[in-house]
């Protein structure tokens, strides 16, 4: 009965966006492009229209609604600070959570079944790794300077390697790098960077040589398998199969899915297997129009070079609720770092 609740409060809160931007032509001509896509590729599928597969159309759609919303709403001084405090506690309970998981290898925190981790109340690794890719980013320029010396910034990276997904050991990586390129002098940059190259490199052959997990994929099923966590597997196994078996020309540039169990669960590739080529590229040039209202300096660059990384080794980004959210706060972060004028381009 609750998962219907939940269905029924976002159809609603997705009906009551779309009433209220109602005359944004621009944005309904472009859901309409995105809409008549779905409709196309399914058409030349069988069995096609399925109520789930309508779902995930809700679900792709979704964020471009929000993020729609707000750019005509604008957050007040007060809804901001609000926004941004939730989060902060949010994400640092949870952190609190993960660590203490961590040292008592408390199982209902862990991240997976089978091998080390902890996602605190996170239900899946793709949420945390999203929800504290943006954490990593948010106190980067929050604190600025104060960065490594902030017990909040150093909760969250701990929490992060705790979690157990390479995207974060990553995140965590290139955003101290960053932090030593920006605010530090030259000679704790070297120091900061030398430190940062050689624990990279230490971190992957520990990964590849000596951790039984990734070391036995890698050996069993190749270098991409396990950096892909059988991805790359999925998408061979299941979601070629389905395209050879049932896709017509129309397909390619319009998708066509009518089953979930099909994805690779690797967000780029999902999105142009549900919209096709046309369809894929014109929802993702929608979303980072309706997305990105801040200007493209070199700290937004890098969050963007970052997540698109992260989006293409991981699933989920553009189905999940709570993900909009996400990046919601890290917007306004951008936004409040841009028009306080911090290192332009």
């Amino acid at each position: 009965m609750r998962p219907d609740i939940t269905k029924v409060v976002k159809l609603g809160v997705i009906v009551f966006i779309i009433l209220s931007l109602i005359k944004n032509y621009r944005l309904i001509i472009q859901l309409t492009f995105i809409g008549l896509s779905f409709i196309l590729g399914q058409l030349f599928i069988s069995p096609n229209f399925d109520l789930v597969i309508i779902g995930v159309l809700l679900k792709y759609i979704f964020p471009i609604l929000l993020f729609a919303y707000f750019n005509k709403n604008k957050l007040s001084d007060n809804a901001k600070h609000i926004l941004q405090i939730t989060f902060e506690k949010v994400i640092i309970f949870n952190s609190l959570l993960i660590v203490i998981g961590g040292i008592f290898e408390i199982q209902l925190f862990k991240t997976y079944g089978g091998r080390f981790g902890y996602n605190g109340l996170f239900v899946t690794s793709a949420a945390g790794t999203y929800a504290y890719l943006v954490a990593l980013f948010y106190f980067l320029f929050k604190y600025k300077k104060k960065f490594i010396y902030d017990i909040k910034s150093i909760i969250i990276m701990i929490s992060c390697l705790l979690i157990g997904t390479k995207s974060l050991y990553l995140g965590v990586g290139f955003v101290l790098m960053f932090y030593f390129i920006l605010y530090t002098d030259k000679r704790q940059r070297i120091l900061g960077l030398s430190f940062i190259t050689i624990s990279l490199i230490v971190a992957v052959y520990y990964a590849l040589f000596i951790w039984d997990v990734f070391n036995s994929i890698w050996l069993n099923d190749g270098l991409l398998t396990s950096i892909l966590s059988y991805r790359d597997q999925l998408f061979i196994d299941r979601t070629l199969p389905f395209i050879e078996a049932n896709w017509s020309a129309v397909n390619y540039f319009f998708g066509g899915v009518n089953s979930i169990s099909t994805r690779s669960q690797m967000g780029f590739v999902d999105v142009f297997y549900f919209f096709g080529i046309v369809g894929g590229f014109y929802y993702l040039w929608v979303y980072k129009s309706t997305f990105i209202k801040f200007k493209i300096n070199r700290v937004s660059l890098l969050f963007l070079f970052l997540l698109c990384a992260i989006i293409f080794i991981s699933g989920n980004f553009f189905l999940n609720a709570s993900v909009v959210i996400y990046m919601l706060v890290v917007r306004e972060s951008l936004l409040n770092y841009d028009n306080n004028h911090k290192i332009r381009v």
